[in-house]
């Protein structure tokens, strides 16, 4: 069920860096920004993106295929070669340096910091933690390619955030801005949608009638008032002249009275609102042609200002396709990183203090593995420190082979010195120290003195 459950999340891993890789590349490069009009900057985005992408993916490659460190078949033949000249004392849950320890499960003798796995059913030199999400263990053979998959992870998928976060606001803002900067226009554009006052609505639609409606009494004002029963039809005959009429106002015309006022704002109002198109009378053809003629040019006025309305209304109430794509992308790399960066947060510093997750538990003394900087303590994990520190491949000078680890202020030769494997193991777990004692410097005084000179000489 384990392995399953490993499989599963690897797959999910890898469709992450699939997709990731193809939108950023294909979709943000290839049409958003040249769409934009932000050609310049994709060559430089495409470099720092695909190299840390690039560089996240090998590194998960060689962290799932490595071996995390199996307990070697030669230090198994040397057990069995050295009979009963080390001591194998039962397994604990403490510092137990320089000792070698016996698995329960696996039944061999194991070298100090190695530990068994339940899921992959072996003991793993310096073992840190099985991790699901690679679908391996983690141990001294890849704990330098984990710590690497953090680092390169949480980079590339930060800079893909951060250089796609701009374009989203921008789509989703662009649209706002629209739809704000033309509010004012299209309302005022549109009368028919709802009240609105007598002025702004005469003006845009009537640009004829309206300025001689005022002007025009001296004109009505000759013609007998109108009864009150006949309010409809007394103002019609005389609409004929005043709309041929060039001049429209007279200094020495007398104004309005007030009936006849009324009857002339009360007709318009009446036509505007019930939109006649056909008269009865002579006078009124003209009238409602006028209307009718103003009502068909405003129609394609108002579809077009409703079809501005609905094209704003959809970019602002979702995405199209590439958009909808660049909005899940923005999504899975800010996952991404923020799960990297968690881990990376944990299991850098232990690395820094020469520290597994199941060292990191122990009480019974002092790191003996410490070296008192972070970089010679990271150079227990990634090798001596040069270029391949920041390349998924095995150290080119490591500090130890896995087996036996150097601890601080001690005599003993380390991985490099000259000495074959099987010799350094004998000083190291033949003429073990005490687990709560240090060895210091005695000038070559002492057993560990005497072997170490016995073997590459004064």
């Amino acid at each position: 069920m384990l392995q399953w459950v490993s499989r599963g999340t690897m797959a999910a891993c890898m469709f992450m860096f699939t997709y990731l890789g193809l939108v950023y590349n294909f979709v943000f490069l290839g049409r958003i920004l040249p769409n934009s009009g932000k050609e310049d900057f994709i060559p430089t985005l495409s470099i720092l993106f695909n190299t840390f992408l690039f560089l996240t993916v090998w590194s998960y490659i060689r962290v799932h295929f490595a071996d995390p460190g199996k307990v070697p078949a030669r230090w198994i033949a040397f057990m069995e070669n050295q009979g009963n000249t080390i001591v194998v004392a039962p397994s604990r849950p403490e510092w137990q340096p320089g000792k070698v320890t016996r698995c329960k499960k696996c039944d061999i003798a194991r070298p100090e910091r190695a530990h068994h796995c339940t899921i992959c059913n072996m003991c793993v030199l310096r073992m840190d933690h099985h991790c699901p999400w690679v679908g391996n263990c983690i141990g001294f053979k890849n704990h330098k390619f984990f710590l690497l998959l953090g680092v390169y992870g949480v980079i590339g998928t930060s800079i893909g955030f951060m250089t796609v976060l701009p374009e989203l606001v921008e789509e989703v803002m662009s649209p706002i801005e629209q739809m704000a900067a033309g509010g004012g226009s299209s309302t005022a554009s549109a009368p028919g949608s709802a009240p609105a006052p007598a002025a702004p609505v005469t003006t845009s639609l009537w640009p004829t009638p309206p300025p001689p409606l005022v002007t025009a009494a001296p004109v009505v004002a000759a013609a007998p008032t109108p009864p009150p029963a006949l309010v409809p039809v007394a103002p019609v005959p005389s609409m004929a002249p005043v709309a041929s009429m060039a001049p429209f106002a007279e200094p020495t015309m007398a104004p309005l009275d007030e009936a006849a006022t009324s009857t002339i704002a009360l007709y318009w109002r009446t036509l505007l609102a019930t939109g006649e198109t056909s008269g009865g009378q002579a006078g009124g053809g003209s009238t409602s042609g006028s209307a009718g003629e103003l009502a068909r040019e405003l129609r394609p006025r108002q579809l077009e200002q409703k079809e501005h309305r609905g094209s704003a209304s959809s970019r602002s109430s979702g995405f199209n396709g590439d958009e909808c794509l660049l909005f899940i992308f923005a999504v899975f790399s800010f996952l991404v990183s923020v799960l990297l960066g968690s881990l990376l947060a944990s299991h850098l510093p232990l690395a820094c203090a020469n520290l597994t997750t199941i060292e990191e538990n122990y009480e019974n003394m002092e790191n003996p593995f410490a070296h008192g900087s972070y970089l010679k303590n990271l150079q227990q994990v990634l090798g001596v420190f040069g270029p391949d520190w920041f390349i998924p491949v095995m150290p080119r000078r490591p500090l130890s082979d896995g087996v036996s680890f150097p601890r601080a202020l001690e005599l003993l030769p380390t991985v490099g010195s000259g000495l074959e494997s099987e010799d350094l193991w004998k000083l190291r777990y033949a003429s073990a120290p005490p687990p709560h004692r240090v060895i210091e410097d005695q000038g070559g005084q002492g057993p560990l003195g005497w072997a170490w000179q016995s073997l590459v000489g004064p």
